[in-house]
This record gives structure tokens, C-alpha cells and sequence, in this order.
């Protein structure tokens, strides 16, 4: 039977920036999606910062709240155990039994936040919340404001993806422009053909040459491209301008708010303790006869909530610092 084989090889030799800019372009995508998963990253280290802090807090208002509630329980018992005995007026079981009430509201409320930072604790990082540990320390920081400006311009993954962005933009208008200028390519084409009713025929050929192609006219179709990609370019600069301004916006921001949150930390610390010397303070002039009840209530009240603050504002420091960190690519 006759046997026909043929091979042809192209290596192109000029493409008019075609092929280069399809390099470029792939690279700058890849640039790109490393820099967005960067970020994806230091999203869930913030989510995961802030879920262990709220757990934490949770857990203790949680703690104070099971022990206002008992304190305010035993307080009512007292109280109406003093007024079967003539020796406190009605007003001061009301008053008792209101508090009461109040604390076993708030406690709820605290065992509903506790299941809801727990639960997100687990969605987050699938584990179980056992063998907590206290809040640290804030993590490794820029000395200063224009630090962590400096440090935030040259590796923040926003910004990097946004700059990836322009590149592979840039590279897609290159390849755009490309396709009105020729290419250029060496070609081989080798064949064989044989025929079964001459046997000694033969018809092999080779050829080596080059090959040039231009295209002289598109009907608007390269220029419709170029016009395209030309306005991808500028978008893409409109974003990589936005994005630098919202990052600069972000990292004042965020250097603000890390410093109003160590001192908003260490006021609750302090509130939290005159909290509790008051509360010592009143207990006794309560049982001498030198304050009236009501006193006590709000003191234990008010040591509880400024307590409860100081665990939150605990929370909201640790929380600041690691966005930062994210902000400037440092997580």
C-alpha cells in the first residue's frame, strides 16, 4: 500500500515583541497571584488574632459575670433576710433583686458571646479551644510612622498585586502593538512517499527556508486591540494609584490605632484595679452602716464592666498590632 510521511519544524525568529510580551504578561499573572495570596493570608492571620482575643475576652466576662451574678444573688438573700428582720427597708430588696435580675441578663449575654467567638474560633482555624494562653505581647514593629510607610510602599501585598497588574497590562499592549509588525521563522519540511505498485519509487524531499507573514490589513481589528489594551493600562495604573493612597490611608491609620489601643489597654488596667480597690472600700463601709446598699451595688457593677473592658481592650491591642503587620507584609 502507498506510504506518505511528512515533517515539518518552525522556530520562530521575530514576532514583533509578540512572543517576549506573552512572557512578560505570564510572569506579571503570577506576580500577581502570589501577591493576592499574600494577602489572602494575612486576612486570615488577622481573623485568627481577633477570634483567639474575642475568645479569650469571652471567656473572661464570662468568668466575672458568673461571679457578679452570684454576688448579686447573695446580696438579695441578705437583703430580704435583713428585711424579715425590721432591719432594711423594702426599697433595698427591690434594689437588690433588680441588680440581680441585671447580672443574670448580663451573664447571658456572656455565655452567648463565649459560643459564638468559640464557634468562630473552630471555623477558623479547625481546632478546639483548649490550653489557652494568655494574650502576648505585641509582635516585632517599625520604630516609627514613616517605617512602617517605608517598609508598607516596598512589600505590601496590595500594592505588589497592583503593580503586577500594570505589568501584565503593559506586556498585553506591547503584544497588542506586536501584531502589526511581520514575523519572522526558520522552517524545515522533510517528506517521504512511497507506492506499492512501483516499488522502486521514491519521493523524499527536504526543504529549509524562512518564513515571513505580515499582515497588511485587519479591517480594524489591531487597532481595536491596541486602543483596548491601551485603556487596560491606564485602569490598571488608576488602580495601582488607589491602591497606593488607600494603603498609605490604612497604615496611618492603623499605626494610630495601635497607639490609642495601648493606651486604651493600659487605662482599663487601671480603671479595672481602682474598680476593685473601690469595691473593697465600699463592701466594708457598707457593713459598718456608713453607705447604704445601693453603694455596693454599683461599685460591684462597676468593677465587673471595667474589668470586662480591660479584657476587651486587651483584645483590640493585639488585634491592631498584627493588622498592621499585614498592611506593611510583615505577618
Amino acid at each position: 500500500m502507498p506510504r506518505a510521511a511528512q515533517l515539518t519544524l518552525e522556530q520562530p525568529l521575530f514576532t514583533g515583541g509578540r512572543a517576549t510580551a506573552g512572557i512578560a504578561r505570564a510572569r506579571a499573572d503570577m506576580a500577581a497571584a502570589e501577591a493576592g495570596g499574600e494577602a489572602v493570608q494575612g486576612q486570615v492571620v488577622t481573623a485568627v488574632v481577633q477570634a483567639y482575643g474575642d475568645m479569650l475576652a469571652a471567656d473572661e466576662v464570662l468568668r466575672l459575670y458568673r461571679a457578679l451574678a452570684a454576688q448579686m444573688t447573695e446580696i438579695e438573700r441578705q437583703a430580704r433576710e435583713r428585711f424579715r428582720a425590721g432591719e432594711t427597708p423594702s426599697t433595698d430588696v427591690a434594689q437588690a433583686a433588680s441588680r440581680a435580675a441585671e447580672a443574670r441578663a448580663d451573664l447571658a449575654r456572656a455565655e452567648g458571646m463565649q459560643v459564638s467567638a468559640r464557634a468562630r474560633y473552630r471555623n477558623l482555624t479547625g481546632l478546639e479551644p483548649v490550653d489557652l494562653q494568655p494574650i502576648p505581647p505585641n509582635p516585632p514593629l517599625p520604630a516609627s510612622l514613616e517605617d512602617a510607610m517605608a517598609t508598607a510602599l516596598g512589600a505590601s501585598p496590595a500594592l505588589r498585586r497592583a503593580q503586577a497588574d500594570v505589568e501584565a497590562a503593559e506586556a498585553g499592549a506591547r503584544a497588542a502593538r506586536g501584531e502589526r509588525r511581520p514575523t519572522v521563522s526558520a522552517f524545515v519540511e522533510a517528506g517521504s512517499v512511497r507506492d506499492q505498485f512501483f516499488p522502486d519509487y521514491r519521493a523524499d524531499s527536504a526543504t529549509v527556508g524562512i518564513r515571513g507573514r505580515w499582515t497588511l490589513f485587519s479591517g480594524g481589528l489591531a487597532s481595536g486591540r491596541i486602543a483596548e489594551t491601551a485603556a487596560d493600562v491606564r485602569a490598571a495604573l488608576a488602580r495601582l494609584r488607589a491602591a497606593r493612597m488607600g494603603l498609605e490611608e490604612q497604615v496611618l491609620s492603623a499605626w494610630q490605632d495601635i497607639h490609642t489601643a495601648d493606651l486604651v489597654a493600659q487605662a482599663s488596667d487601671e480603671q479595672s484595679a481602682a474598680a476593685g480597690q473601690a469595691l473593697t472600700s465600699v463592701r466594708h463601709e457598707v457593713r459598718v452602716g456608713l453607705k447604704p446598699q445601693i453603694d455596693l451595688l454599683n461599685a460591684e457593677r462597676e468593677a465587673t464592666a471595667a474589668a470586662a473592658a480591660a479584657a476587651q481592650a486587651r483584645t483590640a491591642r493585639i488585634v491592631a498590632a498584627y493588622r498592621l503587620r499585614v498592611l506593611i507584609g510583615s505577618a
